[in-house]
């Protein structure tokens, strides 16, 4: 199961509840307590996000980043840190089994 980094409460945390429901390590992160972004690169220098540093100095590891902070979310300009783009998209799901599915095509790492 995946390791899920859920960055803002409100409605996120409820999705992250569901998530621990299924078997997946679900921590949400609100906006104050984050400093930056753990990331590394792959063998072929693909950019991974592997975790949060937390603004008391511990980190969070994750497969999974959802970024779900709205409107002057900090993710775009810490990615940029890494000459990485980021994009967004909304996704609206109805059925639980469908985040399962987000999910797998999100952490190909099983």
């Amino acid at each position: 199961m995946a390791r899920v980094l859920v960055l803002g409460g409100s409605v996120a945390g409820l999705a992250a509840v569901r998530l621990a429901k299924r078997g997946h390590e679900a921590t949400v992160i609100e906006r104050d307590r984050l400093k930056g972004l753990r990331c590394g690169r792959t063998d072929e220098g693909v950019l991974q996000v592997l975790g949060a540093d937390l603004a008391d100095g511990t980190h969070v590891d994750a497969d999974v980043m959802l970024d779900c902070l709205g409107h002057g979310s900090p993710v775009p300009a810490w990615l940029a840190e890494h000459d990485a783009t980021y994009c967004t998209g909304y996704v609206q799901v109805t059925d639980p089994s469908e985040v399962e599915a987000l999910l797998a095509a999100a952490n190909p790492v099983s």
